[in-house]
Formats: C-alpha cells, sequence, structure tokens
C-alpha cells in the first residue's frame, strides 16, 4: 500500500477487549501501578529500616497538616492514605484506558496516547518529588524517578498487551505516517 493511500484509508484495528468497561479496565490499570508504586516505597523503607514510614508521613501530613511526631505508625494514617493512594492511581488508569479505546479506534490519536504516557509518568515523578521534599524524607532522586518509571511502564505494558490493534497500527502505520501533511505552496522564486 503506498503512503497516498495509506492516508485516505484509517483501519479501525479489532480490539478483543473493546466490549469491556473501561471504567473496569482502568481500575485495573490503575491499581497495578498503584501497587507498583506502594511495593516500590516499601523497599525503600524496607531498606533505610523503617517500613511503612512513607505512607504513616504523607497520611499525617494529609490529614494532619503536619508530619507526625517520634516514629510511631499510625495504622489510621496508613489506611487513609493508601485509600487516597488508589483512588488517585484508578483516576489516572480510566483516563489513560479511555484513551486507549479512542486510539484503538482512531489510529491518529496514537501521539496523543504516547504524550499521555509521558506526562502520568512526570506527574507520578512530580508529585514523588514534591511529596518527599514536603516531609523532609531525604531520598534519593532515583528512588521517586524508579517508582514512577516502574508504575508507568506497568501500566502501559499492561494496555499493550490487552489492545493488541496498538501494536498492529503501529506495524502498519508508522507513527507519523497516520495523518497526511497538508500541501505547502510552491515557493516564490526570489527577486
Amino acid at each position: 500500500m503506498t503512503s497516498a493511500a495509506r492516508h485516505h484509508h484509517q483501519p479501525r484495528y479489532a480490539d478483543p477487549s473493546a466490549d469491556h468497561s473501561i471504567i473496569a479496565e482502568g481500575i485495573g490499570v490503575g491499581v497495578l501501578g498503584g501497587v507498583v508504586v506502594a511495593l516500590w516505597y516499601l523497599l525503600a523503607d524496607a531498606l533505610a529500616g523503617v517500613p511503612l514510614r512513607t505512607p504513616n508521613v504523607l497520611g499525617h501530613l494529609l490529614f494532619t497538616g503536619h508530619t507526625p511526631a517520634g516514629g510511631a505508625l499510625d495504622i489510621g494514617a496508613i489506611a487513609g492514605y493508601t485509600v487516597i493512594h488508589f483512588i488517585a492511581f484508578a483516576l489516572l488508569g480510566i483516563a489513560l484506558t479511555g484513551l486507549v479505546h479512542l486510539t484503538v479506534r482512531d489510529i491518529r490519536l496514537r501521539m496523543g496516547l504516547w504524550l499521555a504516557l509521558v506526562c502520568a509518568f512526570l506527574f507520578l515523578n512530580g508529585i514523588a518529588y514534591m511529596l518527599t521534599s514536603q516531609i523532609g524524607q531525604r531520598l534519593a532522586w532515583g528512588w521517586g524517578l524508579g517508582a514512577s518509571l516502574l508504575a508507568t511502564l506497568a501500566m502501559g505494558v499492561l494496555l499493550w498487551r490487552r489492545h493488541p490493534g496498538l501494536g498492529h497500527s503501529l506495524r502498519d502505520y508508522p507513527l507519523g505516517e497516520e495523518v497526511r501533511s497538508p500541501d505547502h505552496p510552491a515557493e516564490r522564486p526570489r527577486p
């Protein structure tokens, strides 16, 4: 198929998972991202010798406005923060899943999907940086970067595997060939 012919015919790739709920799938995608981040920070806290310190401190900061005095764990703060953590990830997962469903229907939106994944990564990394600096937790920047990267990759891989039409569209139409460039006027001769 020639490049010009490709521009006029935008296929809709069959998606075996298209008949399911975007909300349900998005919640699953978001929970996966939330679990990855939670496990990452559990590992960081365990290596520092204070398991659950991060959700404890963030829970206190979220619900009381200050970090806890001493090192005692507050199960209420940990549970409350965990609920907020997973709600936020579920909302992110729903947004990404909705965009994937739109992209499978119209391949011209693939760049938007790529940008959404990059924005999700940057958002997660920014939140991690902001919160760790707010609570005075001095983790190396790599811990926040690692958590953000792993969560974004986990969510992206799950969506990629559940929607094979994305891979087929990239095979048939490399990124950048899904839309036709506008015709440019002929260059005027210079005097």
